[in-house]
């Protein structure tokens, strides 16, 4: 598995990175299990349905792991650590939804090692679904 190494010095206004997803029904029973949160919304199909979803809804902290994956995997990797999320969840999503999840750089700070960026996680039929704004701290290497 590889960890993107880019220090703050790498980085800059407008950067974009992204990647596409497709949620299963193993990552969302593997979550509940994990988180505790067995919600009929999201285990049961037949509850979902009687509330007026079309199918399970997924847990909108397992979307905001993929976000986490974005940040400490890719962009910017390994020298990164979130400091703070702020996410707006305007659709839900389901299983076997196929998502673009993407971030770019909105604001640089030298002298704090910060970072801005602003995130969406959409359908691939571009359909939005979160908005997410993050505050990550990039470490220099030595």
């Amino acid at each position: 598995m590889n960890i993107a190494t880019l220090n703050i010095n790498d980085l800059s206004i407008g950067d974009r990175f992204s990647f596409d997803k497709i949620i299963t029904t193993k990552m969302v029973d593997d979550f509940a299990k994990l988180s505790g949160d067995f919600s009929p919304l999201h285990m049961q199909e037949n509850f979902a349905k009687n509330r007026g979803f079309h199918s399970r809804v997924v847990h909108g902290t397992l979307l905001l792991g993929l976000i986490s994956r974005l940040i400490g995997m890719h962009f910017p990797g390994e020298n990164a650590l979130l400091l703070s999320i702020a996410a707006q969840f305007v659709s839900p999503v389901h299983i076997d939804d196929k998502l673009h999840i993407s971030a770019i750089i909105d604001q640089i700070s030298y002298s704090t090692q910060t970072l801005i960026i602003k995130s969406k996680i959409k359908s691939t039929e571009n359909i939005q679904q979160i908005h997410v704004k993050a505050k990550i701290l990039v470490k220099l290497t030595h």
